[in-house]
């Protein structure tokens, strides 16, 4: 999986290109003032994720 790093102003600007990017099932961080403020993912990743979290695997308790 590829990340990138964008300002929250470059985001904001580039909207449609960062939306494609995370269509591709990549993810992106949005930081505001050099800190992370977000990240912007895709569907698929934010699914993944959420399913190990309330399967607990996420915290390692299987």
């Amino acid at each position: 999986m590829r990340m990138i790093t964008a300002t929250a102003t470059e985001m904001q600007n580039n909207f449609g290109h960062y939306l494609n990017f995370v269509m591709s099932v990549q993810e992106s961080i949005v930081t505001k003032n050099g800190k992370e403020a977000g990240r912007f993912t895709s569907k698929e990743i934010a699914v993944f994720y959420s399913g190990r979290f309330l399967t607990g695997i996420y915290f390692g308790k299987f």
